[in-house]
C-alpha cells in the first residue's frame, strides 16, 4: 500500500518489508527513497513504545546491500562479503536471507558444490522460519547446481515434487520461483509444448519479479520456444525486451546468455549481418584477438557463454582452427570445477567442429565415446539447441550403423533427429550446381581460406576468384561467404 512518510517516520519497523516489497518488484529508485528514510529514523522508537519494534541498527545497511545486489549483481557479488551477514545476529530474517545471497555468489563462482550445500541449508532454515519466497528461490538455486553437475534425473525429481504443492495454487512469488524451474524441466525434457504454456502464464507475472534468474530464465525460453517454432520476428522482441531489462544493472552473467542466444538464433536463420553486428556491439571480436579464454583459473559463465558465441561466429567463417581452441580452453575449465553439463556442450560443439570439417569418421567416434561417458540423461534439449548441428552428427553415425539409439529416446527427440528437421539448406547439393571449377573453389572456400589462398590453389588470378565466387553465391541461393561456408558444412 501507500504508506504516507509520515506514519513511516514514526513507525519505521513498517518500513523494512516496504524495501523488501519495492526491491522484489524492481522498484529501485524508490527503494532508494525509503532506504534513506529508514537511514534517518533506524534509531527512534516507534510511538506505540514498544521496544521490540524498533528497527535494528543493521537493516538499513542489510538493506543497502540488498538492493545494490539485485539493482547490480555482479558488481555486488565482487564487492560485498555477504557472509558477514551469515553469521547469528539479532535479525533472523537477515541471516536467512543472507544464506540464499551466500549460495547465488558461490553458483556464480562456479563452486557449485558449495553452492548446493549452502543452498541446501538456507532452504531447512527457510522452511522452519516459514519464509516461503526465499525457500522457493534456495529451490532454484539448488535445481542449477544438479543441472550443472550432471545430475539432470535429481534436478528433474526436485523440481517436479517441489512444483505439484504450489501447481493449483495462486500465481504467487512462490508460484513464479518454482513454475519457472518447471518450464526448464518440460524444456529439457523436449516436452516443448508443456513448456510454452508455463511460459505464456508466467511471462506477464515476472514483468514484477525481482529474481533477475527467473525473468531472464523465462524471457530466453520463450524466446527459444517460439523460434523453434518459425515465429522469428517476436523471438527477437523477446530477446531485445531482456536486453533492455538487464541494462538496468550489471547483469553480465545474464547478458551473455542472451548474447549467446541471440547469435544461435542468427546463425540458424542464417541472418550472417545480425551475427556481424553483434560480434561488433558485443565486442567478441577483442575477445578472440585478447585469447580471454586462456586464463582459466575461475570459472565464469558469461566467459562462457560469450565464448560459445564466438565459437558459432568462427564457424561460419571458416576459422575451425581458433573455433576448437576456444572449446578447448572452456573444456579445461569446466571440468577443473565440475561444471559437467556446460562441459558435455562444449565437447558436442567439438564434434560438430570435426563434423563441418570433412572429419566425419573422428567426430562420430568422439560422439559414440561422450555417449557412453556421459549417458543419454544428459543429452537434453539445451545440449542440441547450443551445439549447432549436432542432430547431423547423430543422423550420420545412425545411418552408418556406428550408435543404435534405444526408441524412447528417438522418440522423445523425433523433431530434433528426423530427417524432416534438418532445414532446407541441407537439401541443397552444390555438386548438381555448380561447374567442375566452380566446385574446386567452393571446396577451397569450405575450409576456410581466402580470396588469396584460393587464386594460388586453382592458380588463376584474384579478380577471376572473387567472379567464380559471385556465381557461387548465386547459383546457391547465398549472399555472401558465410552463407556458402554454411551450406558447405552441412552436406
Amino acid at each position: 500500500d501507500d504508506l504516507p512518510d509520515a506514519l513511516l517516520t514514526t513507525k519505521p519497523f513498517l518500513t523494512i518489508p516496504l524495501i523488501y516489497a519495492l526491491i522484489f518488484s524492481r522498484r529501485f529508485n524508490q527503494a532508494h527513497y525509503y532506504l534513506e528514510l529508514l537511514k534517518e529514523t533506524e534509531n527512534l522508537t516507534p510511538s506505540s513504545g514498544r521496544k521490540e519494534l524498533k528497527s535494528p541498527p543493521s537493516s538499513a545497511r542489510f538493506l543497502e546491500h540488498i538492493l545494490y545486489l539485485f539493482q547490480r549483481d555482479a558488481d555486488a557479488l565482487t564487492d560485498i562479503n555477504v557472509l558477514k551477514f551469515s553469521h547469528p545476529q539479532c535479525n533472523p530474517d537477515i541471516r536467512a536471507c543472507s544464506m540464499v545471497i551466500v549460495a547465488y555468489s558461490l553458483l556464480y563462482q562456479g563452486e557449485l558444490g558449495s553452492a548446493f550445500k549452502a543452498a541446501s541449508e538456507a532452504k531447512t532454515r527457510l522452511e522452519k522460519m516459514g519464509h516461503t519466497f526465499l525457500e522457493s528461490y534456495a529451490d532454484l538455486i539448488v535445481v542449477l547446481c544438479d543441472r550443472y553437475l550432471g545430475r539432470g534425473v535429481d534436478a528433474i525429481q526436485y523440481m517436479t515434487e517441489r512444483y505439484r504443492h504450489v501447481e493449483d495454487g495462486p500465481r504467487s512469488p512462490v508460484w513464479v520461483n518454482l513454475a519457472t524451474g518447471m518450464m526448464v524441466v518440460h524444456y529439457e525434457k523436449n516436452e516443448l509444448e508443456s513448456a510454452r504454456h508455463l511460459c505464456e502464464k508466467l511471462l506477464p507475472v515476472v514483468n514484477y519479479s525481482c529474481a533477475t534468474e527467473v525473468v531472464t530464465t523465462v524471457y530466453l525460453h520463450f524466446a527459444k520456444l517460439i523460434h523453434i517454432e518459425g515465429t522469428r520476428q517476436k523471438s527477437t522482441k523477446l530477446l531485445e525486451q531482456l536486453d533492455r531489462i538487464l541494462s538496468l544493472g550489471n547483469y553480465d552473467r545474464f547478458q551473455s546468455q542472451v548474447v549467446q542466444e541471440t547469435m544461435r538464433q542468427a546463425i540458424v536463420d542464417e541472418s550472417f549481418n545480425v551475427a556481424d553486428s553483434l560480434v561488433r556491439k558485443c565486442g567478441l571480436s577483442g575477445m578472440i584477438e585478447q585469447d580471454v579464454w586462456r586464463e582459466g583459473n575461475h570459472y565464469q559463465e558469461s566467459k562462457e557463454r560469450y565464448g560459445l558465441a564466438a565459437v558459432y561466429w568462427l564457424a561460419t567463417k571458416g576459422r575451425f582452427d581458433r573455433a576448437s581452441n576456444i572449446l578447448t580452453q572452456l573444456i579445461a575449465t569446466l571440468d577443473r570445477h565440475g561444471v559437467k553439463t556446460r562441459a558435455l556442450i562444449a565437447r558436442c560443439n567439438q564434434v560438430v567442429i570435426n563434423f563441418r570439417r570433412g572429419k566425419r569418421d573422428l567426430a562420430t567416434t568422439q560422439l559414440k565415446t561422450l555417449l557412453n561417458v556421459y549417458g543419454l540423461i544428459c543429452f537434453s534439449r539445451s545440449v542440441f539447441d547450443e551445439s549447432l548441428g549436432l542432430e547431423r552428427v547423430f543422423q550420420h553415425a545412425i545411418s552408418q550403423h556406428r550408435i543404435t539409439l534405444p526408441q524412447y529416446f528417438t522418440d522423445l527427440f523425433d523433431d530434433v533427429l528426423s530427417l524432416s528437421s534438418v532445414g532446407s539448406a541441407v537439401q541443397i547439393r552444390p555438386e548438381s550446381l555448380l561447374t567442375e571449377k566452380e566446385l574446386e573453389i567452393f571446396e577451397l572456400l569450405a575450409v576456410g581460406l581466402s580470396n588469396t589462398d584460393i587464386s594460388q590453389q586453382t592458380e588463376i588470378a584474384v579478380s577471376t576468384t572473387k567472379w567464380h565466387l559471385k556465381n557461387i553465391y548465386s547459383k546457391l541461393g547465398v549472399t555472401n561467404r558465410s552463407g556458402a561456408i554454411m551450406i558447405a558444412h552441412q552436406r
